[in-house]
């Protein structure tokens, strides 16, 4: 298949993408998605559609404490049917960082959970590239991040992030391998 043809015809099937910050979910997320068509969805894209509606600011700590409400206020599997309204075929969920996150995802459809498990060098020069974002220990520990490790035991596939283009080849191959194979 052609880079850039799309592969999305079919019943949803999505592909959480978890890791920690700066393991480069953005980046390989949108890598599939030029290379095969794949649609991308985020729950901070929502997030920040829901602050940009509300007149919340859009820094770091304002658009986590407005998710936290949000899941509050609507539930998680609220928040992440909004997240995936209207979407159809091959759909990646980039940011996954909870466990009840994927829980409430496999109620919408079929799920395969990737994680991207980046080296601390890498993801520290990814965040000194970053002007605006906390670098400290203290942002790790932060209610978002914590659960993020977690999700490594429970994926479906494990990538090295320190390489975004194997990374995004082998994802490609588990997904096709996933689409052909019996449900």
């Amino acid at each position: 298949m052609a880079t850039g043809e799309s592969k999305t015809a079919g019943p949803l099937h999505i592909v959480a993408i978890a890791g920690a910050r700066a393991s480069g979910k953005t980046s390989i997320a949108t890598a599939l998605a030029k290379a095969f068509g794949y649609e991308v969805r985020a729950f901070g894209d929502e997030v920040r559609r829901q602050a940009s509606a509300r007149g919340v600011a859009a820094d770091r700590q304002s658009l986590r404490e407005l998710g936290a409400r949000l899941i509050a206020e609507w539930g998680l599997d609220e928040f992440c049917r909004r997240v995936l309204v209207d979407a159809t075929s091959v759909t990646l969920v980039e940011g996954v960082r909870h466990l009840e996150a994927v829980s409430a995802l496999r109620k919408i459809g079929p799920v395969t959970l990737v994680f991207i498990k980046t080296s601390q060098s890498a993801r520290a020069a990814r965040l000194a590239d970053r002007l605006t974002e906390d670098l400290s220990l203290e942002a790790e520990q932060h209610s978002t991040e914590v659960e993020v490790p977690r999700l490594e035991l429970l994926a479906d596939l494990v990538v090295d992030g320190d390489a975004i283009e194997p990374a995004v080849l082998t994802i490609a191959r588990h997904i096709e391998t996933v689409l052909q194979s019996p449900r």
